[in-house]
């Protein structure tokens, strides 16, 4: 227990031992810790010392480093402009020199001109210069350094080549500090100046001889004037000049013959005077003499000038003259041209009237039932009569081409109902005098053009007419070709060539001029006026293209043309020729024109087209593909002739028995004047029934109602064709038309077409009972004549539109028909309301195309009053004749536009020269200014505005007084604001 307790002791004690030793050693280290961080701290001060000494270091390298770019900057600086200055100097034309006192070259850029080379510093000056030349350049040098001001001296050298020059140097102190510490010597070639000058200085000597040669001239031409008058005064005549005598000049004009061995100067301007009658004033005259003599000769050619001046008054006077008789000769020709325009115009109407009589009546015999000697009997006068009329036509148009008065169309159309329509007057004629009338068109056309269709179709009727005309036997070939085609224009070349008698070589020209054919004896054989071939070739000229005619004796002739036609922007294909899109026709006609026509179609329509000769191979095609899964929708078989149909016939009992035929089409196409009839053939054989030539439109008609609106296609009821049902209630009862005609004869015809048509007819014989029956019936539509007595036709439309007449519908559709054919009749036909315009004699198909215009099923008129303002506002103004302007100057534009402005500058101070007439009461200056106006907006083509300036001269002219003259230059104000705006919106001074 003991020695435990003792150990517990000693344990003790030595824990106390090493708590003092722990004690002491952490006091020494607490002791070193202290040490350290007071070392520690005297380290983070001497780092934040070298810190700053660190940065003061940078902050000088920084300075030094912008001082070093400072530096260089300016040493580039330096540079560039040592560089430059140096460039200047180098190619400086100047010599320039730099020497100091002693006159010591410093600095040279080049050796002076004239001198010796050799540049080199630190020479006497004396070294560049000549010896002749030291003691002034030395005195120059001297003097800038003694003055410090500027001198210049001149020296003349011997250059290279032999030749002298001239040198300018100029000298110059350089100053430092108020002293001259160098000069600066600048030297300049002056060899060319100098050379300037001498010539100058011969120009001057030369004129001076020339004015002394002039003025002597003078004088003489007074001697002799002087002369003249004293003869005249001697024999008791009147003076011819009135030459005053030269009071200041006392004894005769000392002239002398100017020395003929002079040289330089004086025998150039001897050869140029040319001093034959000694008439030069010597140089050593008289001072005051020669100054005498200038204003004598001077006051001389005032003279004469006045002299001249009256003469070419006198001769202006009688040009204006001149000028106004022409003026009033072109009023009298203008006045016979109105006289002779009207003259046809009335005779046109006189001709017509009869004619629409015995046209329309034979129409209508044509359509009862005749035997065959009636019937040859009544087409030989409807012949007649057509022929009569194309006469008629033909001479209206010769005379509007001979007056220029044939204004062309601007209008959409289709090209190939042009070319059928032509094809189709034709074809009887050819197939009656059994000559082929061959059509070959271009499949690649475009058809849907903007034109003058009814000109194009008049120049060809003209040429395919002449070709049958001339061709006993043969063929007539009528070939149409696009030549070139861009987006907006296409170039379309005609052919009409024959197998006919020719036109001899030497005649070719005269078959364009007028009354004349290729030779006399034609005229008894062939008949004809000789009109057609010039009024085609005058419409193809008017349309920017010209005939030409390739022919010889016996081996027929070819007239061809070219025409630039503008495309419409749509070329799409009407309904039913868009429904046959993809469908598949076959053609079995071995005639190659006949298939290239039917080929044109098809393309036009994308329908996929063959052409097949023979009947077996065709039928064997049909079945083959008919098998293959590609049936074929129909088949046009062409007749040739009778001994033919047994072998198509037997075609179609072939086809008939063919099942997988069952669906396909079958279309039978006779020639021209076949008697075959089609209900021969058994029932079922035949779908369609069409006759050469086949048209466009009767071919796509016939091929929709076969493919398109056959049960089960769906066609009607896709597109909204309306059913029987539906047709039915849309037939109301026919229209109701009330015709306005004085002439009983062309009442019988009007009255027959349209009953023939299913209309109910009306007559009125004016005016007056027409505005009657409108006011008490509701019409659908007015055919209207306009001259007949009482009323005439475009009063009663002008107060059937006013609606103030008790009319039921002031926008009823009327239709002129007239048998003025003259220009400017359709346009007065618009101008008074109307609504279009049918020229007599009317024809049966002028009368269909009417009502189907009309709308044969509405009670709508298709034209309205407010389609007839459009129209009204589209024909050319009456304000601003531009057309009929640029006519009168042969379309020079220049000349239209420089009297257009001038005329507008003018017109205004005109019109304040009347106001201020009116107020002071001046009818005479009225009269006259009213004059001018008017003459001055006739050259312009300002009609309204001339007819102001006419009422307004003639009031001042019969009334003598002040009058209405207020009120008309009101209205002529009002005419002249009208004009101005009118000629700014032309064509002229829009471009």
């Amino acid at each position: 227990m003991e020695s435990s307790h003792r150990q517990l002791l000693e344990e003790l004690a030595l824990l106390r031992s090493q708590s003092r030793q722990s004690r002491k050693a952490e006091h020494e280290l607490m002791r070193q810790q202290k040490l350290l961080r007071e070392q520690n701290i005297n380290l983070i001060r001497k780092s934040v010392e070298l810190s700053d000494v660190k940065r003061q270091l940078e902050d000088k390298n920084y300075e030094l480093e912008l001082s070093q770019k400072k530096l260089e900057q300016t040493l580039d600086s330096l540079r560039t402009s040592e560089n430059t200055l140096r460039s200047v100097l180098a190619n400086s034309p100047d010599t320039i020199i730099c020497v100091d006192r002693d006159h010591r070259v410093i600095y040279m850029n080049r050796p002076i001109a004239g001198y010796h080379s050799g540049l080199t510093i630190g020479n006497h000056l004396c070294d560049y210069v000549v010896a002749d030349h030291h003691d002034l350049y030395h005195q120059a040098v001297e003097e800038v350094f003694t003055s410090a001001r500027s001198s210049q001296i001149e020296t003349r050298v011997h250059l290279s080549g032999g030749e002298d020059g001239y040198l300018e140097s100029r000298f110059g102190p350089c100053i430092d500090n108020g002293e001259v510490v160098f000069v600066v010597m600048i030297s300049t070639d002056i060899s060319e100046r100098k050379r300037i000058e001498q010539q100058l200085h011969l120009s001057f000597e030369r004129v001076d001889r020339i004015n002394r040669f002039l003025i002597g001239r003078e004088a003489r031409n007074m001697e002799l004037k002087r002369e003249v008058d004293k003869l005249l005064a001697e024999l008791d005549r009147p003076f011819k000049y009135h030459v005053e005598n030269a009071d200041a000049v006392s004894g005769p004009v000392p002239f002398s013959l100017m020395d003929e061995n002079a040289s330089g100067t004086a025998a150039i301007s001897s050869a140029l005077l040319t001093d034959r009658d000694q008439v030069s004033i010597p140089e050593n005259a008289d001072p005051q003499l020669v100054i005498q003599l200038q204003r004598d000769a001077l006051m001389n050619l005032l003279h004469d000038a006045n002299v001249a001046r009256n003469a070419l008054l006198d001769a202006n006077k009688k040009l204006e003259d001149a000028i106004r008789n022409a003026r009033k000769m072109a009023a009298h020709a203008d006045a016979a041209n109105d006289a002779k325009s009207q003259f046809l115009a009335n005779m046109s109407h006189e001709i017509r009237t009869p004619l629409n009589g015995v046209i329309g009546m034979t129409d209508l015999l044509l359509e009862s039932a005749l035997d065959t000697e009636q019937r040859k009997f009544a087409q030989t006068i409807s012949s007649s009569g057509r022929n009569l009329l194309r006469l008629v036509n033909d001479i209206l148009d010769f005379s509007k081409i001979e007056a220029n008065k044939l204004e062309i169309e601007y209008l959409d159309f289709d090209l190939l109902d042009v070319l059928e329509e032509v094809i189709a007057l034709f074809a009887y004629s050819a197939h009656e005098k059994n000559v082929d009338l061959i059509f070959l068109p271009d499949h690649t056309i475009p058809f849907r053009l903007k034109g003058d269709a009814a000109r194009l179709q008049q120049i060809l009727v003209n040429l395919v007419s002449n070709a049958l005309k001339f061709t006993a036997e043969g063929e007539v070939v009528f070939s149409v070709d696009l030549e070139r085609e861009s987006d907006a224009t296409a170039t379309i070349r005609f052919t009409v060539s024959d197998t006919g008698i020719g036109i001899d070589s030497e005649r070719i020209e005269a078959v364009f001029a007028p009354f004349t054919q290729a030779d006399g004896s034609m005229i008894r054989k062939y008949g004809g006026t000789g009109l057609g071939l010039s009024i085609s070739n005058q419409l193809a000229r008017k349309m920017n293209s010209e005939i030409h005619v390739q022919s010889s004796p016996e081996n027929g002739s070819t007239f061809c043309f070219s025409m630039i036609f503008e495309k419409q922007k749509t070329q799409t294909n009407e309904r039913n020729e868009a429904l046959l899109a993809g469908r598949k026709v076959m053609l079995v006609d071995d005639y190659e024109p006949c298939r290239k026509l039917l080929r044109l179609f098809a393309v036009s329509w994308n329908v996929r087209f063959a052409a097949e000769s023979e009947l077996n191979e065709a039928i064997d095609l049909l079945e083959r593909d008919a098998r293959n899964g590609s049936p074929w929708d129909c088949v046009i078989i062409a007749v040739k002739d009778s001994a033919s149909m047994m072998e198509i016939q037997s075609m179609f009992e072939r086809l008939h028995n063919i099942s997988l035929l069952d669906t396909l089409r079958q279309v039978l196409l006779l020639p021209l004047g076949s008697t075959f009839n089609p209900d021969s053939l058994p029932a079922g054989f035949v779908s369609a029934v069409l006759q050469k030539p086949v048209r466009s439109r009767d071919l796509s008609s016939c091929l929709f109602d076969l493919l398109c609106t056959s049960p089960g296609t769906g066609a009607g009821d896709e597109d909204g064709a309306p059913s029987e049902p539906e047709k039915e209630s849309k037939q109301v009862k026919p229209l109701r038309i009330l015709v306005v005609e004085d002439s009983v004869v062309n009442q019988q015809v009007l009255v027959a077409m349209l009953s023939k048509n299913g209309c109910s007819v009306d007559i009125a014989e004016n005016g007056v009972e027409a505005l009657k029956a409108l006011g008490t019936t509701p019409y659908d539509l007015v055919l209207m004549d306009c001259q007949m007595p009482e009323m005439d036709g475009f009063e009663a439309t002008r107060r059937i539109r006013s609606g103030e007449h008790g009319v039921l519908n002031p926008d009823i559709a009327v239709i002129a028909v007239t048998a003025n054919a003259m220009k400017g009749d359709r346009e007065r036909c618009l101008h008074a309301g109307m609504n279009d315009y049918i020229p007599k004699p009317v024809r049966t198909s002028d009368i269909v195309g009417l009502l189907e215009r009309i709308g044969r099923y509405s009670r709508e008129p298709v034209l309205d009053y407010s389609q007839y303002k459009t129209m009204e506002m589209a024909t050319e103004s009456d304000i601003f004749q531009e057309r009929e302007m640029l006519d009168r100057l042969q379309h020079d534009r220049e000349i239209a536009i420089m009297l257009i402005e001038h005329f507008l500058d003018d017109i205004p101070r005109q019109l304040s020269i009347l106001r201020t007439a009116h107020e002071e009461g001046n009818i005479a200056q009225i009269k006259l200014t009213a004059h001018s106006v008017k003459g001055a907006a006739l050259i312009v083509g300002g009609n309204r505005f001339s007819n102001a300036a006419v009422r307004l001269e003639e009031d001042a002219e019969h009334h003598g007084t002040m009058g209405q003259s207020g009120k008309l230059i009101d209205e002529l104000e009002e005419e002249f604001r009208t004009l101005h705006n009118e000629m700014q919106q032309s064509s002229l001074l829009k471009t």
